[in-house]
């Protein structure tokens, strides 16, 4: 079963994207990759020191370490966003007063990519009439009758 490209285009790269307070970037020159903001266990909590977030360019604003993941968890529907083992650095506004999907979900969400599970995006679209159906995916293989199907369904 195909699960790919089942959202609209336009609520794939529009409806979840970040928003406009954020930014992220490479580690620049200057800034400090042993920076405790890097450490895995600890990148969500621990800010990056202010010479790491000024030679960023965000002087001061609080910003974050992150180092790739790489493969499917760092891409968009375009390809990957940065190569496993990378360190980048990165801010969202407000970053004390809302609470990101990232933050609650960080073994799910990229903090560089946010939402790209296409399945979320037809998931949370409204639906106009009380009966409604949401796409999961698409069998791309001709069926003929009497053809048996099975699906392992996980919760």
């Amino acid at each position: 079963m195909d699960e790919d490209e089942i959202a609209w285009a336009a609520d794939a790269d529009e409806v979840f994207r970040q928003p406009p307070s954020f930014a992220f970037l490479p580690l620049p020159d200057g800034g400090d990759a042993g920076d405790a903001c890097f450490d895995p266990g600890a990148y969500l909590e621990t800010p990056c020191s202010e010479a790491t977030c000024a030679a960023a360019g965000w002087d001061g604003e609080p910003c974050f370490g992150y180092v790739c993941r790489g493969g499917a968890y760092d891409s968009r529907r375009s390809g990957p966003v940065c190569a496993a083992g990378e360190p980048y650095v990165f801010k969202y506004g407000q970053h004390a007063k809302f609470q990101y999907l990232y933050e609650t979900f960080p073994q799910v969400i990229s903090p560089l990519v946010g939402v790209r599970a296409e399945r979320f995006a037809v998931w949370m679209k409204i639906a106009a009439l009380p009966r409604f159906r949401k796409l999961y995916g698409r069998i791309d293989a001709d069926l003929k009758e009497g053809d048996v199907l099975s699906f392992n369904v996980e919760n």
